[in-house]
């Protein structure tokens, strides 16, 4: 073999070496931005389930209790799984003031309670009742016209 086939088989050593590693770059700098498309996707997504929440709530002067029901009301469409196949969480905040909710996503790792978790919480603008808590009133059986009603945000009239 001659010194000039040694050299460039050196060459063409050095050069895949160097396209190997320009290649693993890429695939590192790819999985980076696949995982920020992912936790974007998992935002969005959470808010769009927050403003199904909010939107139901008006429509039904209710809270609703499970993402199935906002789902099931949406308009857009809720999904029920985070990019990593993991499903969404809602979970109504009991003992405040007003009614609240959390909507999260176990994240990346799909453990629950890790730093990866994307989460968000909304506070309902309804007194605290929820679906569950409203009875259809049978036909015939409301509540009688006579009774006084309440007065809204406690303020009361004082010429009556």
């Amino acid at each position: 073999m001659q010194i000039a086939d040694r050299y460039t088989i050196h060459r063409l050593i050095i050069l895949f070496l160097v396209l190997g590693g320009f290649g693993l770059l890429s695939l590192s700098v790819l999985k980076q931005r696949q995982k920020a498309l992912q936790i974007m996707t998992a935002e969005m997504s959470l808010e769009w389930i927050e403003e199904g929440a909010l939107e139901y709530e008006a429509d039904f002067d209710v809270v609703p209790r499970s993402l199935d029901t906002i789902a099931a009301h949406s308009w857009r469409g809720v999904a029920s799984e985070d990019p990593w196949g993991n499903p969404y969480r809602y979970e109504l905040i009991e003992g405040t003031e007003k009614v609240s909710a959390r909507i999260a996503s176990n994240g990346p790792d799909g453990q629950l309670g890790t730093d990866d978790d994307i989460e968000r919480v909304l506070e309902f603008i309804s007194e605290p009742r929820t679906s569950e808590d409203v009875a259809v009133e049978p036909e015939g059986e409301s509540e009688p016209a006579s009774q006084p009603s309440q007065p809204v945000g406690g303020l009361q009239n004082d010429n009556q």
